[in-house]
């Protein structure tokens, strides 16, 4: 169903939102499942090497994608919202520079196995690691051009259910056919995975976009499509960066055991944002139209809207886990997670914190405040770098749970002011 823009009542926002946390909680169950099943059966040291790579891939594919999945989004929004037309030389351009990007990013990897500098001592599956990235780059494409055309619900959908449905089933089949598996292993059923969603999206963009006309557009210039996706890609790349620097920083400065108990720490944490993520998914869009229109009262109304249905979903997740956390950890990771259970309570502060303040990452960005949001963002950033270098030596993952959350409560703290100064606009629970 085609998204329409502009505003969003309670109750079509409650709807969208629901549609859309209901596709979130099969993807985290969906993902979780992976989680328990590899913690399992991969020994400790194993499934930290696992860990680390695979946060590792995330941040490369960040690089080499360069912003252009939002930037996509957002010039297909508004051609698609004026003229019902796609940008399609837009989108092929953007494959072809994200392509070469990533041909980059293969290079400077076998230049590092070639001289024997690659981390984590296993080159192979290191090797996997990097190739899981421009197959994960072209998904995004995909995925923010659904997005860009009001069918986000398909995009997510491939993403988080048939994605992680097809690594259950790698899984299964190379555990039957080779036997115990490896941090490699692992990491291919990873790859086949994005590559498995790669061919389910070609076929729905060619299915459900082909009908669409092309919008008339003149020369597609790189310098200056990335003048405009920098600070986007920065920004998601800042974000992807906080909520894996505690995991890179315990890979690099403690033992790779204590990184697999902090990795499922946070995996279940990540419970408790699952109700920001599906409003703020749902509402961007909306905001960006109705801050071009200046309708700032309907522009605070969802704003106030998206906040309490956040922060209602985010205490509820996080008073649930207090309450029956540490059974949890047991009876899904066995005891020797239990003690997982400390930094968890800590890492849950960060999204309630997000939650409490609205969808305010969304809202400067609507309002073109890209370069104000990406400072702030590199501040946090570069605090939790300082903060887990002090902290992880004498405190473990406790530090780093406290550093991330003392840090994305202070950058969200920060936006928060920002958007009532420069906008005029609360976008928190309290207004």
């Amino acid at each position: 169903m085609t998204q329409n823009m502009g505003y969003l009542s309670l109750t079509r926002l409650l709807q969208r939102g629901v549609m859309t946390l209901v596709i979130r909680l099969a993807g985290v169950a969906l993902s979780l499942a992976i989680t328990v099943w590899l913690s399992r059966i991969l020994d400790v040291a194993e499934f930290g090497r696992y860990s680390f790579l695979y946060s590792l891939a995330a941040i490369l594919v960040l690089l080499a994608q360069m912003g252009l999945p939002e930037y996509l989004m957002r010039e297909t929004a508004k051609h698609f919202g004026a003229t019902q037309t796609v940008p399609r030389l837009l989108w092929r351009r953007a494959r072809n520079w994200t392509l070469v990007s990533s041909i980059l990013v293969l290079g400077l990897a076998f230049s590092l196995i070639a001289i024997g500098k690659f981390p984590t001592g296993d080159a192979l599956a290191f090797l996997i690691c990097v190739f899981i990235v421009p197959l994960s780059v072209q998904v995004n494409l995909l995925i923010f051009e659904l997005r860009g055309v009001g069918k986000s619900a398909l995009g997510q959908t491939t993403d988080m259910i048939f994605r992680p449905i097809i690594v259950l089933g790698a899984l299964l089949i190379m555990q039957l056919v080779t036997g115990p598996l490896n941090s490699a292993k692992a990491l291919a059923t990873q790859a086949m995975g994005v590559a498995g969603a790669l061919l389910i999206l070609w076929f729905v963009i060619r299915q459900s976009v082909a009908h669409l006309p092309s919008t008339a557009e003149g020369a597609v210039k790189l310098e200056l499509v990335l003048g405009s996706s920098v600070y986007l890609g920065l920004v998601s790349g800042l974000y992807l960066l906080q909520s894996n620097i505690d995991i890179l920083m315990l890979g690099f400065l403690r033992p790779e055991p204590e990184v697999a108990v902090y990795k499922v720490a946070s995996t279940i944490a990540g419970v408790a944002a699952l109700g920001l993520m599906a409003t703020n998914y749902v509402i961007a869009p909306n905001l960006s139209a109705l801050y071009q229109t200046g309708d700032h009262a309907r522009l605070r109304m969802t704003c106030k809207h998206s906040a309490q249905m956040s922060f209602v979903a985010a205490i509820s997740a996080a008073l649930g886990l207090a309450l029956f956390g540490s059974d949890l950890l047991t009876i899904l990771f066995g005891a020797g997670y239990s003690i997982a259970f400390v930094p968890l309570m800590v890492l849950i502060a960060a999204p309630t914190a997000r939650a409490m303040f609205g969808p305010i990452e969304n809202l400067l960005s609507a309002a073109h405040c890209e370069k104000d949001l990406f400072l702030v963002l590199f501040a946090a950033a570069v605090g939790n770098v300082v903060l887990n270098a002090l902290l992880i030596p004498s405190l473990g993952s406790l530090g780093a749970a406290l550093s991330t959350s003392v840090t994305i409560f202070s950058a969200n703290l920060t936006m928060w002011r920002m958007g009532i100064v420069k906008l005029g606009i609360d976008s928190s629970v309290f207004q």
